[in-house]
């Protein structure tokens, strides 16, 4: 943030308290898709699979999501602001047949942060 806004944010906090911190209207149309969209996209794209067996399109996306009535473009434009790209994802994370998938998927993954230590190793002689 610039200085001068972090001011203004500070005056406005002191004269009004919390309240002033509160976003306020801004001007132009309301967004049409709110958050309960943006998350149906994003648990579509990565806990169902592909209709096709392939990958997810911005059109197959829509087609799935009909019911809230957006386009394949909105979908492209949201999935972009979230920097999602599942025509790129391939391999074993679009096809989990086994019905515990996501637990051993959650079990590997937390490896990762916490990675138990190597073994220790007689020296190799040479």
């Amino acid at each position: 943030m610039h200085v001068d806004t972090v001011r203004r944010r500070r005056k406005q906090f002191a004269a009004y308290g919390l309240a002033a911190l509160e976003d306020r209207p801004r001007p132009g149309r309301s967004r049409r898709y709110g958050p309960d969209v943006h998350l149906a996209i994003v648990a579509t794209v990565t806990s169902a699979r592909a209709a096709t067996n392939s990958h997810w399109t911005r059109r197959a996306i829509a087609h799935r999501l009909n019911a809230t009535g957006i386009s394949a473009s909105q979908v492209g434009r949201i999935l972009a602001g979230l920097d999602l790209k599942p025509h790129l994802v391939s391999g074993w994370l679009t096809c989990p047949d086994d019905p515990n998938f996501y637990t051993k998927a959650a079990e590997v993954c937390a490896l990762y942060p916490h990675c138990p230590p190597a073994p220790l190793r007689p020296p190799q002689r040479g």
